[in-house]
């Protein structure tokens, strides 16, 4: 979209090499409505990806302790989740930590969808990778 505005005043207004500027910057809007501001910003990517994760596990604890009591089949699942996107065992701790406050019977899940929706939201692809993830899980 901004691309194309860009693009039309940049040629209007200063003719070939305008065009040019204005679908360049008219790209980089188009970055940042459609990513966010972590599409420009590398560390809101950083803060993404954190929430991302302590979201997922905190739901997937949550999820697991949904019939009474955690099976090892959904540790085993957690496990194999952990090392299928290379965790290091640094954020393996900190994710089972995450699992076993969501598997606590008095946990809220309510602040901590919040905030992922406040930092995440605004993506395509995290929201619906949340949704896979427990689907799985499931």
């Amino acid at each position: 979209m901004f691309k194309l505005i860009g693009f039309i005043a940049g040629y209007y207004f200063f003719g070939f090499f305008g065009a040019l500027l204005g679908l360049f910057i008219g790209s980089f809007l188009d970055r940042i409505r459609v990513y966010g501001a972590g599409a420009i910003n590398p560390l809101q990517n950083a803060l993404r990806q954190a929430v991302f994760l302590e979201t997922v596990f905190i739901s997937m604890g949550k999820l697991a302790k949904a019939a009474g009591h955690v099976s090892q089949d959904e540790i085993d699942h957690v496990e194999l989740y952990v090392q299928k996107i290379g965790m290091s065992a640094e954020h393996r701790s900190q994710a089972i930590v995450w699992f076993k406050q969501g598997a606590a019977a008095a946990f809220d899940l309510t602040p901590t969808y919040k905030k992922f929706m406040s930092v995440c939201g605004n993506t395509r692809d995290l929201p619906q990778m949340l949704l896979v993830s427990l689907i799985v899980m499931a």
